[in-house]
């Protein structure tokens, strides 16, 4: 029984300078990792709000050209009263597209994904898909500009007119090129800048969660 009781009281020992020599990591956050943060925050109040602006201005422009390209097929598809057309669909797609190229951009910055074969192919993919968005959004406000200010379509515009008087009739065009850049842009930056936010949030809670497990190793 001796030699029990002085077996439990050497693994008491033991188990005791175990839990002193137990220490939980800490995690300091500098300066940096909070500016990072406000950054993040200030660039989300701006870029946000930017953002659905032009998400509903490009929708709604581009859904009045497809309304009219669509007019056989441009039927409301959800019933119920809710007033979405195809042509509201297809302007959206639009514009999802555009941003969401700027958001994958975003994301692998901030990642820094390594380069690999894939990656080049889906990098210069997105670049050709947004050159070609630029491209046909030009020519689509191009048509509404020519249409509204003529009530002439494009072809019959470009015959009848001076190249001085097109120009003038087409002012519209080149809102195409820089919405579906201020897209990009604004889809980009909004993700950084959400990310950054994340990314310390992160990092506080994780310091918070190691506070706490140290205070309660320390109160054993």
């Amino acid at each position: 029984k001796v030699e029990e009781l002085t077996n439990q009281i050497s693994t008491l020992e033991g188990m005791i300078d175990l839990h002193a020599s137990t220490t939980v990591p800490e995690l300091d956050m500098s300066e940096a990792d909070y500016d990072r943060r406000k950054e993040g925050t200030s660039s989300l109040v701006i870029f946000v709000p930017l953002l659905l602006f032009v998400i509903v201005l490009n929708t709604y422009l581009l859904s009045m050209f497809f309304g009219d390209l669509l007019a056989s097929v441009n039927e409301f598809l959800f019933g119920f009263n809710i007033p979405i057309q195809l042509s509201h669909i297809v302007a959206f797609m639009f514009t999802a597209i555009e941003v969401g190229i700027g958001v994958y951009f975003a994301s692998v910055e901030y990642h820094q994904e390594k380069k690999t074969t894939v990656t080049s192919v889906i990098r210069t993919f997105a670049w050709l898909v947004l050159a070609m968005l630029i491209f046909v959004e030009f020519f689509i406000y191009l048509m509404l500009s020519t249409q509204s200010n003529l009530e002439i379509g494009l072809v019959e515009a470009s015959q009848d007119l001076s190249f001085i008087e097109f120009l003038v009739a087409g002012w519209m065009s080149i809102f195409g090129p820089i919405i579906v850049m201020s897209l990009f842009i604004f889809g980009h930056q909004g993700t950084t800048a959400y990310m950054k936010v994340m990314h310390t949030d992160a990092l506080s809670n994780l310091k918070k969660s190691l506070d706490d497990s140290d205070k309660k190793l320390n109160d054993l």
